[in-house]
């Protein structure tokens, strides 16, 4: 799978309630497969299942995967417990490994506004007359650019911030909206956005 995340337990100050729902669900401790009853505790790990290379033996798990996860999601409506059960059929089942050593794989909803406005500035009429030599040779140029210009670009460190100041990581949030301001300090929306949260701390303090 893409890369380990976390456990379970990694952060239950996360103001999510479907993950703390989630959280609670766990505790119940066993679950039913086609195999049985599984156990799961805030000990197991998600993996990010944006890219996942499969042998074919694991379209023999995937009823399980099914299982947990019908019985995963309605009882939380956390959009993440298909992952969750891909993450534990796949663990229990083999050996899981990362690939993010080969295969850059962005999900944020900021990297993802991002890329596509890379992506567009590339996608031109004029990248349409090119052979296809000559587009691949553009493409791969981007895409080996990608994960550097993803981490500075201004829309990336906004959203970054943004999300922070969401969780309540106000430390985090404040370094990233340094970054923002410094690359655009007139940006009167997101001074604003930064006040907002910035008086939302010191309530909280």
């Amino acid at each position: 799978m893409h890369l380990f995340e976390y456990n379970f337990e990694h952060d239950t100050s996360i103001k999510m309630p479907t993950y703390t729902k989630f959280l609670s669900l766990i505790k119940q401790g066993k679950f039913t497969t086609s195999k049985g009853l599984i156990k799961v505790t805030s000990k197991d790990e998600s993996w990010n299942a944006g890219v996942m290379a499969l042998p074919a033996y694991v379209v023999n798990l995937l009823p399980d995967v099914y299982a947990l996860t019908e019985q995963f999601y309605p009882a939380t409506l956390h959009k993440t417990c298909e992952q969750y059960a891909f993450s534990l059929v796949l663990k229990n089942a083999s050996e899981l490994h990362p690939c993010d050593s080969y295969v850059y794989h962005y999900w944020e909803h900021g990297q993802k506004i991002t890329a596509d406005s890379l992506f567009n500035k590339l996608f031109t009429s004029s990248f349409k007359q090119l052979s296809l030599v000559e587009k691949e040779a553009k493409v791969c140029v981007l895409a080996k650019q990608l994960p550097g210009l993803l981490e500075g670009h201004i829309l990336l460190l906004r959203d970054r911030a943004l999300q922070a100041f969401s969780h309540d990581q106000f430390s985090e949030g404040y370094r990233y909206a340094w970054k923002v301001l410094k690359k655009e300090p007139f940006n009167v929306q997101f001074v604003r956005d930064l006040l907002y949260h910035a008086k939302r701390h010191l309530k909280i303090r």
